[in-house]
């Protein structure tokens, strides 16, 4: 028996318009290829979903132009460094934290910091759980500084360093202390010579001058 299918409605324009559009679908399929296909497309997305192999090509943003329906590699613009910077603010892409719209919204504010704060409690967690200890010191929400204002829990790493560098090691200034050994002469005095005359100079200061 060929290929058929039976159609039931319940009156006659009903069956009319389902033929219709059956025999538009047969003449798609034959005449159009399978790659141009909507139809075809879109019951392999189906089927792909159904089989939890579904991949979303379509939806797919290029993170080099930010467009839909294809990936970075396959992407026909020059490289773009701005759409890969992220915001700090928004979560965003495209744009830095100054140049964000939300900066001056405290809501917007308010959920970054939070959501930083997750993320550092989060990393905690995990270093926790495989054995690392790290120093609350060491992550962001302590010592950031950012775009969320400075914080009073601790010093910036450069007043830390400053203060480091300013710490010296007091000497002892006695008057019987000994000079380096830079500062020793390394010529020794020849006897019977006056320590206050180099000696390259004493042959010349014993020759008198002539008459």
């Amino acid at each position: 028996e060929d290929l058929h299918c039976l159609v039931t409605a319940e009156s006659e324009d009903k069956v009319a318009k389902a033929v219709k559009m059956i025999n538009k679908i047969i003449e798609t399929s034959a005449s159009v290829p399978e790659g141009q296909n909507e139809l075809k497309r879109q019951q392999l997305r189906e089927l792909a979903a159904l089989n939890g192999t579904l991949r979303d090509d379509e939806n797919q943003i290029c993170t080099n132009c930010g467009a839909t329906g294809h990936r970075k590699y396959e992407c026909s613009e020059s490289q773009n460094f701005t759409i890969n910077l992220t915001c700090r603010i928004c979560d965003g892409h495209g744009h830095t934290a100054r140049d964000c719209m939300e900066r001056n919204n405290p809501e917007a504010l308010q959920q970054a910091k939070q959501r930083d704060q997750r993320l550092d409690s989060e990393y905690l967690n995990l270093m926790a759980e495989i054995g690392v200890s790290v120093d609350d010191g060491k992550t962001d929400s302590g010592g950031r500084t950012g775009h969320y204002g400075p914080s009073a829990a601790s010093r910036p790493p450069w007043a830390a360093a400053a203060t480091a560098a300013t710490t010296t090691v007091p000497v002892p200034s006695s008057p019987t202390s000994a000079a380096p050994p830079w500062a020793k002469s390394s010529i020794p005095t020849p006897p019977g010579t006056s320590s206050s005359i180099p000696p390259w100079q004493q042959s010349v200061a014993s020759v008198p001058p002539p008459p």
